[in-house]
């Protein structure tokens, strides 16, 4: 019994240590802001901030980016050309992967967002501009947008932050919250600044957010579907902008707290993640009802994150921190019941065989690769060839297991499962 006892706090601290491990800090040898991040692949990604840096190893080294100082915010667009903007105005093209760049100037404007969308590349700035141009860049004209009456607030930037489009039609921008004066009566009225279009950017205009969340700050906005835009901001506001059959947009809350977010990066509709003060990461596979708190092993303001894949990420925030995860930057136990062998993913090992056994009672796997952990954390062992035995069962060639504790790191169909193994 003791034996047992010892093992189950064994496989605790490893499912601890492994939730440690989740996103670890890389060194960008710099102290000051990065605020934007984006990735090729999970080997070649830029970093942008008060200073900008590159990576062709996926974040083991990173290098300065030159002549790309008090940046914004980066962005690939799909065709593969880089973009950055610039507080100074500046915005970057470069159709070589960052090694030359074009330039376009806007005068006495700090820019913010980017996105191409079709052939008209989107713009945000400062003074709560919006920008278009139709010829990849070159030239720009502002926007239509009906912001009624309103009056600068006395927040520390009058801007639009990010722009997108969710489908060929309809797209959002958000900012920073401004004053709109009202008639009948005469008043003035604190509002949130989020626009959106059904007619590609002809018109935008203003949404009235969901009741008590009128006032905010709105950072980040990323499409999620061809109807649905998640939205981050101040007030702990996590949104969504549902475009319905009526072609108009409502806005939902979640989360209650007084932490900002300034970044998102979603796989699908249901599952993702949000970053931002105090270090907060959050992950989501059902964004309506539930948010699950991340290890962060830092506390600096995170603001911006991406991923290349299901499994490698990065994170950028204050002070230079970057982090990174390789194992898709959560951890999803299934230890349901009271002991080890009620699970619904369970895992053995033959030693003769020299075979790994996933046994998926709950009919999640489909062609599953692994990763072994040792109760220190290590990688000890790995397959990305699974051979399916039964409807229910999995196995791999793992050489020479040694008596101990594992924790098994599961990746199928974008998902991350952990599961415990104890070899005898």
């Amino acid at each position: 019994m003791q034996k047992f006892l010892g093992l189950i706090l064994l496989c605790c601290l490893l499912c601890q240590r492994l939730e440690a491990q989740l996103w670890t800090q890389q060194n960008s040898g710099i102290g000051s802001a990065l605020r934007s991040v984006a990735f090729y692949d999970k080997n070649f990604g830029f970093a942008v901030g008060d200073t900008s840096l590159v990576t062709k190893d996926g974040g083991i080294h990173w290098s300065v980016l030159r002549d790309v100082d008090s940046a914004h915010y980066v962005y690939i667009d799909s065709v593969g050309e880089l973009w950055i903007t610039l507080i100074n105005g500046n915005l970057l093209r470069s159709l070589d992967s960052g090694q030359t760049f074009m330039k376009t100037t806007f005068i006495n404007k700090q820019l913010y967002g980017v996105q191409r969308h079709k052939e008209t590349v989107w713009v945000t700035s400062s003074d709560f501009g919006l920008y278009f141009s139709i010829d990849t860049g070159k030239t720009f004209a502002p926007g239509n947008v009906n912001n009624g009456n309103t009056v600068p607030s006395s927040a520390d930037e009058q801007a639009y932050y990010s722009v997108c489009f969710v489908n060929g039609t309809d797209g959002i921008v958000v900012g920073s919250e401004s004053w709109l004066i009202k008639s009948l009566p005469h008043t003035v009225v604190k509002k949130a600044n989020v626009h959106t279009t059904i007619n590609s950017g002809q018109l935008w205009q203003r949404e009235d957010m969901a009741q008590g969340v009128e006032t905010l700050n709105t950072y980040n906005v990323q499409a999620v579907s061809s109807s649905t835009a998640y939205i981050v901001g101040s007030q702990s506001y996590i949104g969504a902008a549902l475009f319905n059959e009526n072609r108009t947009a409502k806005l939902s809350y979640s989360e209650n707290s007084d932490t900002s977010f300034f970044g998102l990066y979603f796989f699908s509709p249901q599952r993702g993640f949000v970053v931002g003060s105090y270090g907060n990461i959050l992950y989501t596979v059902d964004p309506s009802k539930q948010w699950r708190s991340v290890y962060s092993p830092v506390r600096s303001t995170l603001r911006s994150i991406t991923f290349t894949d299901s499994l490698n990420g990065w994170i950028v925030g204050d002070r230079g921190v970057i982090l990174h995860t390789g194992l898709g930057g959560f951890s999803v136990v299934k230890p349901y019941g009271s002991s080890l062998g009620n699970q619904l993913i369970s895992l053995s090992y033959d030693s003769r065989k020299k075979e790994l056994l996933i046994t998926d009672n709950c009919d999640q796997l489909l062609m599953p690769k692994i990763m072994l952990y040792s109760i220190l954390g290590k990688p000890v062992g790995s397959s990305n060839v699974a051979e399916k035995k039964t409807n229910t069962q999995y196995s791999f060639h793992i050489d020479n297991l040694p008596e101990g504790v594992y924790l098994g790191v599961i990746n199928s169909n974008s998902h991350i499962y952990t599961a415990k193994l104890i070899v005898l």
